[in-house]
């Protein structure tokens, strides 16, 4: 093979592992924006869960004064 041909395949592998390192990087930070997104979903999630129970809860009371009267 020829150095020159030896040197330009040289440079296409080293342009294909930036490229495969920089897709790398940019899924990365992708899943990281996920992750975070869905932890403040979570969150909402779980604080909407806990005034669902305690309106239940109050809803409870009330009905059963409604039945005490």
């Amino acid at each position: 093979m020829s150095p020159e041909l030896n040197v330009s395949l040289n440079l296409a592998q080293l342009f294909l592992l930036g490229g495969l390192i920089w897709g790398l990087a940019r899924m990365k930070s992708s899943v990281d924006m996920l992750t975070t997104t869905s932890e403040k979903l979570t969150n909402g999630l779980e604080r909407v869960a806990s005034m669902l129970a305690e309106l239940g809860s109050r809803v409870s009371v009330l009905e059963d004064r409604g039945e005490r009267e």
